[in-house]
């Protein structure tokens, strides 16, 4: 058993909240479709295994948000209304480096669900601004080979 002095725990607690804070404001923003707010709550370059073992990666935000402005019309084309999240849990966390994983479910504008998934996400600190760096995700079965998620 490892045991931390009460600051590190507090600060590992905090960094875990930063985490999770930044994906809310992420995904607010992608269900609103507002591509500068996702943008935001990222760091870059910026990876994304899919749920087909491709491995993308944007070198800036200004690459990734070409790629954003795209999947908005193959959203609409999936008859997308949101996309909610359960089950979310900080599988490992330190001070600077948060592991998110949780489930994703795309839902039709009338709420039903038509795609759920796996995903994870790392979020790291860079000066003082927490943002994902890395996610992962089992989504398939889309009309798109998306990188949504």
């Amino acid at each position: 058993m490892i045991v931390l002095d009460q600051s590190m725990e507090v600060t590992m607690k905090e960094a875990k909240d930063l985490a999770i804070d930044s994906f809310y404001r992420w995904s607010q923003a992608f269900n609103s479709r507002n591509i500068e707010g996702m943008l935001e709550e990222m760091h870059f370059p910026h990876y994304r295994l899919s749920g087909r073992n491709d491995v993308k990666i944007w070198e800036t935000s200004e690459e990734h948000q070409i790629m954003l402005e795209d999947d908005t019309q193959k959203l609409i084309d999936e008859n997308w209304g949101e996309t909610t999240t359960t089950d979310m849990s900080a599988v490992q966390f330190g001070d600077k480096k948060v592991h998110l994983t949780f489930l994703q479910t795309r839902r039709h504008p009338d709420g039903t669900p038509y795609n759920s998934f796996q995903t994870l996400w790392i979020f790291i600190e860079v000066n003082g601004r927490w943002g994902v760096k890395i996610r992962s995700s089992f989504l398939d079965n889309s009309l798109s080979d998306s990188n949504l998620f």
